[in-house]
């Protein structure tokens, strides 16, 4: 409460410069001090075609490509890391292996995409692998934690089968609701978090945005932010229907 009553009255902060940044910064170029009507929506349109064609189609096109990869790599990875956390899988016999399976889930969720995604960035180049990669790891890692809880608390039949014939005709059946519920959360995730790797080079809206910032063009980085927005908001529209739809499914 006080840094709000007192931070922006320091001698640090210019009222007027953050007047001037709202009211005139973020105008697209040919609008400012002028309505929008027929003289200038020519204008308007000949500073937005080049920004849609050349950064907002682009970006929007590879964040939802590199999201929709790792939102895929993520669901793979949980399937196949999952049975080494479970009791069911890795018990007494194989309590080191649990262990392992356990800590790996705790270092990769507890580490940030960002820093995931910069150490894979110096071993392969910068591209879109290293994003996916960290995105990938990260959500798995949270993804597993969650239902690794809900898997050892199963009861399962005393002649329940074992290995893989246990986890795919036995626990992820009665996980499959909670599984994919999990997955599509993380999709809402995954796409706001890859505006964030985009300061890394990874040409996502994320990218252009903060060359916007770089070279000072703050009408171009608020249309962007626009767009990442909408996006985000379809995602996230599209996501809440299909979790809502899955919650309406009876329990095993």
């Amino acid at each position: 409460m006080l840094a709000c009553l007192f931070f922006p009255f320091s001698e640090s902060v210019s009222l007027q410069n953050i007047g001037q940044f709202f009211s005139e910064e973020l105008i697209p170029a040919p609008l400012r001090g002028v309505p929008l009507d027929k003289q200038t929506l020519p204008l308007f349109y000949s500073w937005f075609q080049p920004l849609w064609s050349g950064e907002a189609f682009p970006g929007i096109v590879n964040t939802f490509v590199l999201s929709m990869v790792s939102l895929i790599v993520t669901g793979a990875l949980v399937l196949l890391t999952l049975p080494g956390q479970s009791k069911w899988f890795a018990g007494k016999r194989f309590i080191n292996i649990r262990w392992v399976g356990v800590v790996g889930v705790l270092v990769v969720r507890s580490v940030p995409e960002i820093v995931l995604a910069f150490i894979v960035m110096l071993l392969a180049g910068p591209s879109m692998l290293p994003a996916i990669i960290a995105l990938a790891m990260h959500n798995c890692g949270v993804i597993s934690h969650l239902l690794q809880q809900q898997v050892d608390g199963l009861k399962l039949r005393a002649d329940h089968p074992r290995g893989i014939l246990l986890f795919c005709y036995e626990i992820m059946p009665r996980i499959s609701t909670q599984f994919m519920s999990f997955w599509l959360y993380r999709w809402e995730v995954i796409m706001r978090e890859t505006a964030i790797l985009g300061l890394l080079g990874i040409p996502t809206l994320g990218f252009f945005i903060d060359s916007a910032f770089e070279d000072i063009r703050y009408d171009r980085a608020f249309m962007l932010i626009l767009f990442a927005a909408a996006l985000n908001l379809l995602i996230e529209g599209i996501s809440g229907r299909l979790q809502r739809s899955l919650n309406a499914i009876p329990a095993q």
